[in-house]
């Protein structure tokens, strides 16, 4: 039977489903006039996901009906639709394709699309001219597959909300030519513009253009990559840049600038990697301070590679691009009527071109001393023009002297000591030594007692240490920390690196006078032709380092803790209890010991090793912590045994973020206590936390007994979920729990449970015993004549009851059905009360065969249930003839007429009560 039911449930389910989830087949779905709206509404109203593409056109202008949309596999378009809202959109959760509203000019406000987390092609809001004002909501969108365009919104769009939850774009984000718009803020999570760099694509620009009211960009904190431009350019009003604060790369060129009254701009100090290019153009910025981690500009696309800063009005410095030592294209400055300072750039080693022009109040190059590589072939290399008030240009003559220069030089149009390359060379070092001999008579440019034939030693521009200054202008040659003097086997007295004490006294041809010693071949003691000076035959003690052993660690090498590269030969001090570098921490103590190399003339070099002397860490020893559920937090260190170290660190970690065990808000189980031991092992010891639930005595509660109703266990009547083994009180008759109300007086019980962590706890349980009363207001609802007689029992009380009608077998149902005719007695009781209820009631039927056959089962035909109800009945068979009369006295028909055995068939009675009311019926006689 119960198979049967659920199969016919089944089939209705599916019956609903199909009328109430119908959607269309997959394909389009064109939705151009209002009519296709209200069509598509009547058919596929609660039509969740559409496998194709939804496009609302001209006409439609009311879509509020299409409320149940979850998915749309294809995209999702309003072109030049009439709708006033898409706020019906509020299910849609995933479009497949595009998401685009273009020109719909009746929309005010794009908004209540609250639950769409994904668009895996375009998201477009675009050319929505003079009404948009807003647009809010897509508090849930997370990914754009395609491009993320809000543009050309033109007089109205006023408001974008944050997209506070968009993480990725796989195209380009682009918000343009929305001409009210004052502030851009949020798209906080996103991470990443683009996918991968194409030069072909404008996929992974992140463009914010011509918005001439926008005044505020505040956001775009977790962008860390920007696969193609970054571009902010063209909002006339725009004063502040605020945000991109974790941007890392811009695989091409970034773009700010159109807006004389930007004064503000990010500080890009996380910014590493720029692979084009950047441009800074007719900006309101007073001073450019950031961008302080880019090494290199074009490393990506080094076709560009140019740092351009112009027709900026009011930057006077340029304080920023602190470590820039590269740029694959050229740096250009020019147009800066404010600037005075290029200070910035003093990292700055290597460009392909230099332009600075029409600066006119810059007054020197400063920033520019260590350019040392200017060079592009068939081009102009260095042009410096139109500076009126630019007088100091030694800041290229490390350049135009010692440096590489490839392509032509243009230096004209300055002040007169900037007016021509020539000039500019004039003033470049012409005394080295500043000894008054200039450098082309000097014979010894350096006054390091070594003349420059010598240094030069046939190669009129060597340089031994390759650190950009010839050996006859170098003091140090070979780089080694020991002047060239020195390694020569001369005397410095005053520790300068020239010869002799100052002051330098030469002769006209720039040689030091006056000294005993100098302009004798240089020394080369180990006579491997190259001179000492020229040659790093310096040992190196290292560098200064600091280090910890571990007490039992053994014995380690002491050389072998130095920072650099030290070299063997050197002595240690203090002395250790090894005589030699071997330390040993059980004997030899903490402290600064220094290492010691001798180096000749030229001295000795030490380097210091702090050394510290690590105890083995000690974290006690384990411990246990029984705790109840509502106690006070109490810090695990204290259970610890032994005496562990502080400091130590907890696993897992507990919500306090120390060692502090909060049991109502951490789990019980084993936290582990570790002391790091730095250069020891570490050490860790447990403790076992067990946090014991309160006892639990149930809820306080009441409950009605029957004096006769037999004796019940009063933790059956205990609210809640009470434990166990608690004892009650006062005590009752039994000695136990068990209530009999034949003994035990009404009154107010105590039950209370305990254990020995967490105490006792008690709860009260309320007896009334009351006398047993009858129920008087019920009725009887009984259908007779039928297949299923049924009988229910309605008692007009809201108590609970239960039912039977053998007053053996009782049920919570005060319905009984399949019942045969006959009398019935049916019983009822009030579960936890003593209402009692004991009623007959009759079923009137008939049976619906017999079979006369004397074996005394079902041989004779009779009614059921109406021995006290006078009736006439006539019984006819299949043709109508009359065959029995019977009555309320004379009830039962054997299956003879005139004593004759009639055949095995179907035969029909009518029955006329004494009321009139007619009743008829069949049934079948079976030999």
């Amino acid at each position: 039977m119960h198979i049967r039911e659920n199969i016919f449930l089944f089939l209705v389910c599916i019956a609903y489903f199909n009328v109430f989830s119908q959607c269309p087949p997959p394909g389009e779905i064109l939705l151009y006039s209002q009519s296709d709206v209200e069509t598509f509404i009547q058919n596929y109203g609660s039509c969740e996901v559409i496998n194709g593409d939804l496009w609302i056109g001209r006409d439609a202008t009311d879509i509020s009906g299409l409320t149940a949309i979850r998915r749309i596999e294809g995209s999702l378009r309003l072109n030049y639709s009439g709708v006033t809202s898409v706020s019906n959109f509020g299910s849609l959760e995933f479009v497949g394709g595009d998401f685009e509203i273009d020109q719909s000019h009746s929309l005010t406000s794009i908004e209540g699309i609250n639950k769409l987390h994904t668009v895996n092609g375009d998201f477009l809001i675009t050319g929505n001219y003079n009404n948009l004002k807003e647009i809010k909501g897509f508090d849930s969108l997370e990914s754009v597959g395609g491009n993320f365009q809000i543009s050309e919104n033109y007089n109205g769009l006023e408001a974008i909300s944050e997209f506070e939850n968009l993480e990725n774009i796989g195209g380009w984000f682009l918000v343009r030519a929305n001409n009210v718009l004052e502030e851009l803020v949020g798209f906080n999570e996103l991470v990443k513009i683009g996918t991968q760099f194409s030069i072909e694509s404008f996929k992974g620009n992140l463009s914010i253009e011509s918005n001439r009211s926008l005044i505020e960009i505040n956001g775009f904190n977790s962008l860390k990559e920007v696969v193609r431009n970054l571009e902010i350019q063209g909002n006339g009003s725009l004063s502040k840049i605020v945000g991109f604060s974790n941007l890392e790369r811009i695989n091409r060129i970034l773009s700010i600038g159109g807006s004389l009254s930007l004064e503000e701009i990010p500080m890009f100090e996380t910014l590493i990697t720029i692979g084009s290019g950047i441009d800074i153009v007719r900006t309101g910025l007073s001073g450019l301070d950031g961008f302080n981690n880019v090494q290199v500009i074009g490393d990506l696309s080094p076709s560009w590679g140019n740092l351009h800063i112009r027709e900026n009005p009011l930057l006077t410095e340029i304080t920023g691009f602190g470590n820039l030592n590269k740029l694959e294209g050229g740096l250009g400055i020019t147009q800066n009527d404010s600037l005075i300072s290029l200070i910035g750039f003093t990292s700055l080693i290597e460009a392909r071109h230099i332009g600075i022009g029409a600066n006119p109040v810059l007054p020197n190059l400063n920033g520019l001393e260590n350019i040392i590589k200017v060079e592009i072939v068939g081009g102009t290399a260095i042009s410096i023009g139109g500076n009126h008030s630019l007088v100091d240009c030694s800041a290229l003559c490390n350049l135009l002297t010692n440096g590489s220069i490839v392509g032509s030089v243009f230096i004209s149009d300055n002040p007169s000591k900037c007016g021509s390359e020539l000039k500019v060379r004039e003033e470049c070092i012409p005394d080295f030594d500043n000894d008054g001999v200039l450098n082309d008579d000097d014979l010894d440019d350096d006054n390091d007692g070594i003349t420059d034939l010598v240094e030069q030693n046939g190669l009129p521009d060597r340089d031994s240490d390759e650190d950009g200054f010839p050996d006859h202008r170098d003091f140090d040659s070979d780089g080694d920390g020991c002047f060239d003097v020195i390694e020569a086997g001369f005397l410095d007295g005053d520790d300068n690196g020239t010869l002799g004490s100052a002051p330098d006294t030469v002769d006209v041809n720039g040689l030091i006078i006056g000294e005993p010693l100098g302009y004798t071949l240089p020394n080369d003691i180990n006579i491997n032709g190259v001179f000492d000076f020229q040659e790093d035959n310096i040992l190196d003690p290292g560098e200064d380092s600091q280090a910890s052993i571990c007490v039992n660690g053994g014995a380690v090498d002491l050389f072998t803790l130095l920072g650099g590269n030290p070299e063997i030969g050197g002595v240690w001090s203090p002395l250790l209890a090894s005589g030699t570098g071997n330390f040993d921490p059980m004997v030899d103590p903490s402290g600064t010991y220094t290492y010691t190399v001798a180096n000749g003339v030229c001295g000795s070099s030490s380097a210091t090793l702090v050394l510290t002397v690590e105890q083995e860490p000690d974290a006690g020893e384990d411990g246990v912590l029984a705790l109840c559920s509502n106690d006070f937090a109490m810090d695990l260190f204290t259970v610890l045994g032994g005496t562990p170290d502080s400091g130590g660190s907890w696993s897992p970690p507990m919500t306090s973020g120390t060692g502090v065990f909060d049991p109502t808000m951490d789990s019980p189980g084993t936290y582990t206590y570790t002391i790091d031991g730095a250069s020891c092992t570490d050490d860790s010891a447990i403790v076992e936390v067990i946090v014991n639930q309160p006892p639990n005595p149930g809820e306080d509660s009441q409950a009605s007994i029957c004096v006769n109703g037999g004796a019940v266990d009063l933790f059956t009547l205990l609210g809640g979920n009470p434990e166990v083994g608690g004892v009650w009180s006062p005590l009752l008759a039994s000695g136990t729990g068990n209530f009999d109300p034949m003994v035990d007086p009404s009154g107010t019980y105590t039950y209370t449970v305990a254990n020995g962590v967490c105490g006792s706890n008690s709860t009260t349980l309320r007896i009334d015993v009351q006398e047993v009363f009858p129920i008087t207001e019920f009725n009887l609802d009984i259908t007779s004549w039928s297949g299923n007689n049924t009988v229910q029992l309605v008692i007009d009380s809201d108590r609970t009851y239960e039912y039977s009608l053998n007053n053996i077998d009782y049920q919570r149902s005060n319905s009984f059905d399949n019942l045969v005719g006959g009398m019935y007695f049916i019983y009822a009781r009030e579960i936890n009360g003593c209402g009692r209820l004991e009623e007959t009631f009759t079923i009137v039927d008939y049976p619906r065969f017999f079979t006369p056959n004397n074996d005394g089962f079902n041989d004779v035909w009779e009614l059921m249930g109406m021995k006290e109800t006078v009736y006439t009945l006539e019984i006819f068979d299949r043709y109508g003839r009359f065959l029995k009369q019977l009555n309320n006295r004379d009830s039962y028909w054997d299956g003879t007429y005139r004593n004759k055995l009639l055949p095995a068939s179907d035969y029909w009675f009518r029955i006329s009560l004494e009321n009139g009311e007619i009743l008829t019926g069949h049934f079948s006689l079976i030999r």
